[in-house]
């Protein structure tokens, strides 16, 4: 009863959180030392779960206007994401670029993909390949991504991993 409870508060608390208009709070932020901090927060899953965890810094990250708390529900879901698609283990590789005008994020994890036919519909609310999904987190990810007037594309393909690239606008 207390897990039910538990999952439906959950749930609950990510439709809310998924339909409710979010008042940003930019803060100048560097999102690479954002991203480790991130990670750190996440140490024990990746030791738990077997997963080799990789951050490369491809050049310097300049400080930009970022939400910390929307931009951590988004990067957390992409990480436990990239966690439960390696069950047996596996490696998720992150690489943060800069790039004129805007930061990069790429995560990149040897899981079991996403099969072609049902990459399409990932974003939508509610749709769900997890037997115990939601399908709220990409939704989620994709909302918050278009706040801060950035782009996600995922590349995937079954029994390879996926690919999930966010470019975001450095803002002053």
């Amino acid at each position: 009863i207390h897990v039910s409870i538990k999952d439906a508060t959950d749930t609950i608390g990510k439709l809310i959180n998924f339909s409710a208009p979010h008042d940003m709070e930019l803060k100048r932020n560097n999102l690479y030392d954002f991203l480790i901090r991130t990670c750190n927060l996440l140490k024990s899953k990746f030791i738990r779960n077997n997963i080799e965890l990789e951050i490369i810094k491809e050049n310097e990250i300049s400080e930009s206007k970022f939400d910390e708390i929307n931009m951590k529900s988004a990067l957390v879901n992409i990480i436990i994401n990239a966690i439960q698609a390696m069950p047996q283990g596996g490696k998720l590789t992150i690489k943060i670029i800069e790039r004129k005008d805007k930061q990069i994020l790429i995560f990149k994890d040897t899981g079991c993909g996403i099969s072609k036919d049902k990459l399409p519909r990932i974003f939508d609310p509610f749709y769900t390949t997890k037997k115990d999904g939601t399908g709220l987190g990409m939704g989620l990810i994709h909302t918050i991504v278009k706040f801060h007037s950035g782009t996600i594309n995922i590349n995937s393909e079954e029994g390879v991993g996926t690919e999930v690239i966010i470019s975001l606008p450095i803002r002053e």
